[in-house]
């Protein structure tokens, strides 16, 4: 059994038999239900001769610090012989969407407290978190947390952090912003002499916790949402005429390591121009 069944959803459980108990009928129930534990029970045929599938369906959600209580448990002729390990009934972001967003885009804004940080960059929204449960508002007490690694870079992008690990943040904070780009303390025309084309590729993923089932903020072996994987890619030219550079991002769908495809609403490219006169009055 998986870690948890979602609210008001589904989730499949194969059965195995051993060779010595094929041909005998078991029945399958779920056991420990109470307004602690949660509830869950077993969708339509609850009884197996062989190997197989059976369908548990959560109704009443499990509270914090109760997680795991749930269990499906087998009998012949009412008397157990196997149980399930331990469950939870939760609700799970499943889907992230994300939307370039113009409006965000950065081109050469003056940024940050006591540095004045120059920024280049592309402005993506997450515009929504799908829930396992078909109900946004269930995702109350997860946080979400992305990780970006690099795959390949060149030009000025060589030098870039191979990896980088962001803070969990709650998943209906409602303003989820990821910049896709570049950025420079140094003044602009340095920055622009010292720029040379290039190119880069990285992926993005993002974990998630869950207070609800007990799932904890952890950056290096969290779950996965199951789908939000993103490739991001950026390429850096010269335009003729030199001291001006045209950035381009796009962000695509596509699975990384255990996330599937995250969702790009829309049209994920963007376009920045990069020149000596960004960010002068």
């Amino acid at each position: 059994m998986p870690y948890s069944c979602p609210l008001r959803g589904t989730r499949d459980v194969q059965v195995a038999f051993s060779d010595e108990m094929r041909g005998t009928p078991v029945t399958f129930s779920v056991e420990q239900c109470n307004a602690d534990n949660g509830t869950a029970v077993i969708q339509g045929n609850n009884a197996l001769s062989d190997s197989g599938t059976i369908t548990v369906c959560g109704y009443a959600r499990t509270q914090p610090n109760r997680s795991g209580n749930l269990v499906i448990v087998g009998k012949v002729n009412g008397g157990e012989i196997a149980r399930s390990a331990g469950f939870s009934v939760c609700a799970h972001p499943k889907t992230v969407v994300f939307k370039h967003d113009f409006s965000l885009d950065l081109d050469g804004e003056h940024y940050g407290g006591d540095l004045l940080t120059r920024y280049w960059v592309v402005g993506y929204k997450m515009v929504d978190v799908i829930s396992d449960s078909g109900q946004k508002s269930d995702l109350d007490k997860t946080k979400l947390c992305e990780f970006i690694q690099k795959l390949r870079a060149s030009g000025t992008f060589a030098n870039t952090a191979p990896e980088v690990q962001a803070e969990y943040i709650a998943t209906l904070s409602g303003n989820i912003i990821d910049h896709v780009g570049l950025s420079t303390l140094d003044s602009v025309p340095n920055f622009v002499h010292r720029l040379v084309k290039g190119s880069a590729e990285a992926t993005q993923s993002i974990r998630f916790s869950c207070e609800w089932c007990g799932i904890p903020e952890n950056k290096t072996s969290g779950p996965f949402i199951e789908n939000s994987g993103y490739l991001l890619a950026r390429t850096l030219q010269e335009l003729p005429g030199g001291g001006t550079f045209l950035l381009d991002v796009v962000r695509t769908g596509q699975s990384v390591g255990a996330a599937f495809a995250g969702t790009v609403e829309g049209d994920g490219t963007g376009h920045i121009l990069i020149s000596e006169s960004d960010g002068q009055d």
